[in-house]
């Protein structure tokens, strides 16, 4: 029998007022649906009888999944990696903005195939990279030159030794959710940053499209946050939130998908108005943007 992980407490928290909310399914792999709970305390949503560390592997088993990360074929393909180029820009810069320096230590949690890795020490930041798959792990040696260590390495390191921490779309992946917020503690500078982005269950093109949402993306994400779970989340580990930043792109993307989700085929006139429509209400309140990138600091 598989394993899931059954949640009797909110796992950020830990309050027993938690219920569920809606049902999604897993459009991108199995095609098998799970429900999604939310926590009453903090807010956070979080997906109910996900699979366990040893059994989420299959469930990245995707050639789509892997084409948008390496480079595959087709208009979807060629028009996301040249989002990503821009997205590397975007956060190579926001480091240099945020940091206020033109060099340091920079670790990277859940690097990928290891692009912003790659640019920001093209900029000349020692970089350290952490990626759990061997495939990704290798094609960032291949592609950017990046030799990124295996999840485990992380806990070797010695206290207080980076400047910033990012984690791109990292944190909603993680089981060991605590365990990994302690150790990106232990490990940032007293005066340093970290840099978290995760999607935002409050933003327009979340409460449109509901169970179709593309980033609530179950079950590999395993946690969905608001920008008052991730405040609550944070704060639990001595860190305060010190500003919010939003990449445009992230709602036509999210538009896109859903489309596909909700309909079976990316349609891309009506994600774009969609996307619009959500940038536009956005631009006025970070806090329903489609995805936030949080800047951190320790309390």
């Amino acid at each position: 029998m598989p394993e899931n992980i059954q949640y009797n407490n909110c796992p950020s928290c830990g309050s027993e007022a938690i219920q569920f909310f809606i049902v999604c399914k897993d459009h991108l792999v199995s095609g098998e649906t799970f429900e999604l709970w939310q926590c009453n305390n903090c807010n956070l949503r979080f997906t109910q009888n996900a699979p366990s560390e040893k059994e989420i592997g299959r469930y990245y088993q995707s050639e789509d999944y892997m084409s948008h990360a390496i480079g595959g074929k087709g208009l979807f393909n060629n028009m996301y990696q040249l989002a990503r180029k821009y997205s590397v820009w975007w956060r190579c810069r926001l480091v240099l903005q945020t940091s206020k320096k033109h060099d340091g230590n920079i670790l990277d949690i859940g690097s990928g195939v290891g692009a912003f890795a790659g640019g920001i020490k093209k900029k000349g930041w020692n970089t350290t990279a952490i990626e759990p798959d061997a495939d990704a792990r290798l094609s960032a040696l291949k592609q950017y030159g990046i030799e990124a260590q295996p999840m485990s390495d992380l806990y070797g390191f010695a206290d207080k030794s980076f400047d910033v921490i990012t984690l791109w779309h990292v944190l909603e992946h993680v089981h060991d959710l605590h365990g990994y917020m302690k150790e990106i503690t232990r490990l940032l500078k007293k005066e340093g940053f970290l840099i978290i982005a995760v999607p935002n269950f409050l933003s327009t093109d979340a409460r449109h499209y509901k169970p179709f949402w593309a980033a609530y993306d179950v079950p590999r994400h395993l946690y969905h946050f608001s920008p008052g779970a991730m405040e609550k989340l944070t704060r639990i580990h001595g860190f305060k939130i010190i500003r919010k930043r939003l990449f445009w792109l992230d709602a036509y993307f999210a538009s896109l998908l859903s489309e596909e989700h909700k309909h079976g085929r990316k349609k891309w006139i009506v994600a774009a108005w969609y996307g619009l429509i959500s940038n536009l209400k956005d631009f006025t309140n970070k806090d329903r943007g489609s995805a936030i990138t949080y800047i951190l600091q320790k309390n």
